[in-house]
């Protein structure tokens, strides 16, 4: 499974599990590696216990949980300026309408956490908050077809944050100009993940 560089190694804990317990485990942290030799994307896999039981889907839906799917992801899509992503965000929820403006971003977040490379920058273009602390490592996915929803990268961060939020809103800041990594960070690590056709 495919998350955040800062969700885990970067300070979090090194594994995660389903639900809020930790009665089944979803696998360990794998580490972050950046395409082109760069030291750091913002990526990370959890892999072995568990995570052959998991399938190649993303959580829609609002952040609650009441009216949410499990969506298949068909396969993935380079990340370019002027294509349009959703956010599925664990605290937002699913937000789409995300313009791609720019690529190639080093983002230094700061907590003692390295800086990021190769990062892509979109706008939220209805102008509502598209993601927030506490949505890192969510999906970035195309909007959905008949056939599915296509895998982009996983969230990063947000610039020129407020407090105002979608979703949760409770003692966060959001903002509508989202960094993710895309999802060619993943196949350049030599992790081994891969998706279904």
């Amino acid at each position: 499974m495919g998350s955040a560089h800062r969700c885990g190694g970067g300070g979090g804990s090194p594994d995660w599990f389903y639900g809020t317990g930790t009665g089944w485990g979803i696998g360990s942290f794998s580490g972050g590696l950046g395409a082109a030799g760069k030291p750091y994307g913002d990526t990370a896999a959890y892999v072995k216990s568990g995570s052959e039981y998991m399938v190649p889907g993303v959580l829609t839906g609002d952040n609650t949980g009441k009216g949410s799917r499990v969506e298949k992801i068909r396969g993935a899509r380079a990340t370019a300026v002027g294509g349009r992503v959703c956010y599925s965000g664990a605290r937002s929820g699913t937000v789409c309408n995300n313009l791609i403006e720019e690529v190639n971003i080093t983002a230094c977040y700061g907590g003692g956490l390295p800086c990021y490379n190769d990062l892509a920058l979109s706008r939220q273009t209805t102008g509502v908050p598209a993601a927030g602390q506490g949505d890192s490592g969510g999906p970035v996915i195309s909007s959905a077809t008949d056939e599915g929803r296509y895998a982009f990268g996983v969230i990063s961060g947000i610039r020129d944050y407020s407090k105002s939020c979608t979703g949760d809103a409770d003692g966060r800041e959001c903002s509508k100009y989202v960094l993710y990594a895309p999802i060619s960070e993943f196949f350049n690590a030599g992790w081994g993940l891969n998706y279904y056709k």
